[in-house]
């Protein structure tokens, strides 16, 4: 299942005014993804039960589910996330003086082979999408919103070279 964080604000509009929307609908939808950051669509309570029940029939919200994270002592966390196809990325948090970083992976796996480097133990999969990338970073987001803190960095590393992607 495609993931709403796929789509831009203009995709959405889009994608609503096709299922007969108001254009505003965008920015509502948008606004409970990015700004509210919900979890789940039932949690978006202006928007009619009808879209709401369509939206759960076509989008997940979150594409990444959490395997495992390690913390090491200077707080610096690493997540394995799996993807909706069981294929599994990892991502991390770094806390830095001018703030929170967070290095995405945009594949699964590599083909560059350097040999500084153990991603391309696992040769490249597949390319992720914008959403699956988002996802990573809102995952986070999510956590460090306990702390009152923000994601302020992204990095793109990880599992995969930015560049092929």
């Amino acid at each position: 299942m495609q993931t709403i964080y796929d789509l831009t604000l203009d995709q959405m509009t889009v994608m609503l005014k096709e299922l007969g929307q108001k254009p505003y609908r965008a920015k509502q939808l948008y606004t409970w993804l990015y700004r509210k950051r919900a979890e789940d669509f039932s949690e978006m309570t202006d928007l009619p039960a009808s879209l709401i029940e369509t939206l759960k029939e076509r989008y997940c919200i979150m594409p990444v589910k959490l395997l495992e994270k390690q913390t090491a002592k200077d707080g610096t966390a690493k997540y394995l996330f799996e993807l909706q196809d069981g294929s599994t990325i990892e991502t991390v948090l770094m806390h830095f003086v001018f703030g929170e970083s967070v290095c995405v992976s945009t594949e699964v796996g590599c083909s560059m082979g350097c040999a500084f480097c153990a991603s391309g133990l696992l040769k490249k999969q597949r390319n992720l999408t914008a959403g699956e990338i988002t996802g990573e970073i809102m995952y986070i987001q999510k956590e460090l919103d306990a702390e009152e803190k923000r994601v302020d960095n992204v990095v793109l590393m990880g599992t995969g070279e930015p560049f092929d992607n």
